[in-house]
């Protein structure tokens, strides 16, 4: 977790200035050259983050009215846009979660909205202007980058490229199996994949 820390507060250094969080932000975010493709002014969301359900997921509390008619304390579930984090159940998915808690865990943060659905929001989240949440756990190495979605994002393919180069969390272990895959497999088959790191880490339990 050392690297992942040390990563965070590197990005951090220096953002905190004499406005609000709110509109340092969502300054940043509206700017000229941050504008997505989505035909105009970006739909924003300002809450805290009461829960992190895992490394891509956590529960969002509004701390402002929302233009669709959300209001203030509503709670909703948001995953982490672009990236896919193991599972809680796989190798790295604890580590995963506890990172994205050290970062915004209790903390007031800004969605940058792409998607809804009746299930959760799909954003990506600021916990200080510059970059987002989502790519700092790409960077640090605990989550893979879900080309199908985000493959034309350049921050998060150059995250992604930097943490396997550097073989960083899940690309440490050339035997990792990405999330997708590992929804699919039996409890045997993952029981056999946790004895193998057990037994690579030099562990009882082999």
């Amino acid at each position: 977790m050392q690297s992942s820390r040390s990563w965070f507060l590197l990005l951090a250094v220096g953002v905190i200035g004499g406005s609000s969080i709110y509109h340092q932000l969502a300054n940043q975010t509206n700017s000229p050259d941050h504008q997505r493709n989505t035909g105009g002014k970006i739909s924003l969301v300002y809450g805290q983050v009461t829960g992190v359900i895992d490394g891509d997921k956590l529960r969002l509390r509004l701390k402002l009215e929302t233009p669709t008619g959300d209001q203030l304390g509503d709670e909703h579930d948001v995953r982490l846009f672009g990236i896919d984090a193991p599972e809680l159940d796989q190798p790295k998915g604890q580590e995963a979660k506890d990172l994205v808690s050290e970062i915004i865990l209790d903390q007031e943060v800004l969605l940058e909205m792409i998607r809804t659905n009746d299930e959760h929001w799909e954003a990506l989240v600021y916990s200080v202007p510059g970059v987002s949440v989502n790519e700092i756990v790409l960077a640090s190495g605990l989550a893979w980058l879900d080309e199908k979605r985000a493959s034309e994002e350049e921050a998060f393919c150059v995250s992604a490229s930097v943490a396997r180069g550097a073989a960083l969390g899940i690309w440490a272990d050339a035997d990792s199996i990405p999330p997708w895959q590992w929804r699919k497999m039996t409890a045997a088959a993952k029981q056999l994949r946790w004895k193998q790191v057990y037994r690579e880490k030099g562990l009882a339990k082999a």
